[in-house]
């Protein structure tokens, strides 16, 4: 796992990567960027927040995707990584397209697996 800045981590998002603090508070949180189709009501691009996979035993932690802002504490800190998408993904998101190579474990539509590393990329 390679740590970057906030910058380096800005240019992973421009690429259609997800990214997260190493140090948040609670796993499976992330951030990503959000650019605008046909469809959207929005006109520019936006980071979102997702925690909708976070992992707590806190009945009433939020569990959503809303608009995010960087704290300067996020600007300033270099421990951020790029999110590792498991190929068995949560249960929120149901297991469609099997991975190649044999293996047993599934991916969402929208993810290519990669075996190999039992990850997905989108």
């Amino acid at each position: 796992m390679s740590l970057m800045n906030f910058g380096q981590a800005i240019s992973e998002l421009k690429q259609g990567k997800q990214v997260a603090r190493k140090d948040w508070n609670g796993k499976g949180i992330f951030i990503e960027l959000q650019v605008p189709d046909a469809n959207s009501k929005m006109t520019h691009p936006y980071i979102f927040i997702d925690t909708t996979g976070l992992q707590t035993n806190n009945p009433d932690a939020p569990k959503d995707r809303i608009p995010w802002l960087a704290s300067q504490t996020d600007m300033l800190s270099e421990d951020w990584i790029i999110r590792e998408i498991p190929c068995c993904p949560s249960p929120m998101t149901a297991p469609v397209q099997p991975c190649s190579m044999g293996a047993t474990e599934e991916c969402a539509p929208d993810i290519k697996p990669s075996c190999s590393t039992n990850t997905c990329s989108l």
